[in-house]
């Protein structure tokens, strides 16, 4: 339900989600909403600073190999102004959601608050994905043709269903697949990769694909 809060795109489709103010149910789930993303105050800072490990990982094993591409500075500051954008968004996005949660009536929401909502809401989410098309990308030029690169098509298929889910009319289930499926698959891959490396015994080893 929280993925359906975030992307709602009236002030009606708030009290779809969300139920009644006042009722036993609505106010529960109002209650669970508002732990939820006071919670994500500590995680908004958590996974953009993850991915952003990632894309330096990344950015050191292709400078390794010396590939062309994702191995230049460029590439790395691009992903980290990525990051900072998840939690840029993120941040003002709870907010948003937090002052929703609070509202009693469908005419106590402006369209304003909405259009806030979406804006944020986009924000982080399209740098969420635009940072796993980076990774994705990333990860293609380091694989070469070794066998990891099977792996890629994984970051490029959530990269995909997220950009699907946030166009106008897109359908918000892609979005849940991505965030809660696809997305963690891409993260456990490249950490069990760089733990794999690290374990390595020699350091050349752990820059081959």
């Amino acid at each position: 339900a929280i993925i359906w809060f975030e992307l709602v795109n009236s002030p009606a489709e708030v009290f779809d989600v969300l139920g009644p103010y006042g009722t036993s149910d609505g106010d529960y789930l109002r209650l669970v909403m508002d732990t939820i993303n006071e919670i994500d105050f500590a995680f908004m800072i958590a996974y953009p600073a993850l991915m952003a490990a990632f894309m330096y990982y990344l950015y050191v094993l292709n400078g390794a190999l010396g590939r062309v591409y994702f191995s230049e500075r460029f590439y790395l500051y691009a992903g980290f102004i990525l990051a900072v954008c998840m939690w840029l968004g993120d941040l003002m996005e709870n907010i948003q959601l937090l002052q929703l949660t609070r509202a009693e009536s469908v005419q106590a929401i402006s369209d304003g608050d909405i259009l806030a909502l979406q804006v944020w809401t986009r924000v982080k989410w399209g740098a969420l994905f635009l940072g796993m098309l980076h990774l994705g990308l990333a990860w293609f030029a380091y694989s070469g043709r070794k066998w990891t690169l099977l792996l890629g098509p994984i970051f490029i298929a959530t990269f995909l269903m997220g950009l699907f889910g946030l166009v106008p009319r897109g359908d918000r289930a892609l979005v849940e697949l991505a965030s809660s499926i696809f997305m963690p698959a891409s993260w456990i891959i490249v950490l069990i990769h760089a733990i794999s490396k690290w374990f390595q015994p020699y350091v050349s080893n752990r820059i081959e694909p």
